[in-house]
């Protein structure tokens, strides 16, 4: 069975809680594994509809485990993508980036090929933004296409003459 906790300040976990039944050892039920192409195909649908998370600095120095002064170099050296503007004098950090960047320091990648990481997920948020932006001019479109139609001065303006 899982649980929700909470991990740090806006950060949720689910953790997985322990159910004792008689004639058993207590350590917790294993979960059932799906097979290999069923996960892959649920992660990748998982990814493009789940929500995207911002990180602040502070989740980000303890999701990385260095301090203040190292995100900054990083962010110089192009081995952290660059925060999102948020607000005024707000920014974060994509959850998911922080994730990508995390998993490739794990697999032992050096920096030239962490700077190709960080290109990869900028330019990837700019071809995402490029797609809201189409989306939004597709709409805005479409509504004064729609408001014309049903605008009763152009009807009057034809009938006039």
């Amino acid at each position: 069975m899982l649980s929700g906790g909470s991990a740090d300040k806006g950060g949720f976990v689910m953790q997985k809680q322990s159910q004792h039944r008689p004639g058993q050892s207590g350590r917790g039920v294993q979960a059932q594994v799906p097979p290999k192409k069923d996960l892959a195909r649920a992660s990748q649908d998982s990814r493009r509809d789940a929500p995207i998370i911002f990180l602040r600095l502070p989740q980000v120095m303890r999701r990385l485990g260095v301090g203040r002064s190292t995100i900054y170099e990083q962010l110089k050296r192009r081995l952290l993508t660059q925060p999102v503007r948020l607000g005024v004098r707000a920014k974060g950090w994509p959850d998911h980036e922080v994730n990508a960047l995390t998993r490739a320091r794990l697999a032992g990648k050096n920096d030239d090929e962490l700077r190709e990481i960080v290109a990869a997920l900028e330019r990837a948020r700019n071809e995402d933004g490029r797609d809201i932006i189409n989306f939004i001019a597709l709409q805005r479109a479409t509504d004064r296409y729609a408001s014309d139609m049903t605008d009763p001065a152009v009807d009057d303006e034809e009938g006039t003459k």
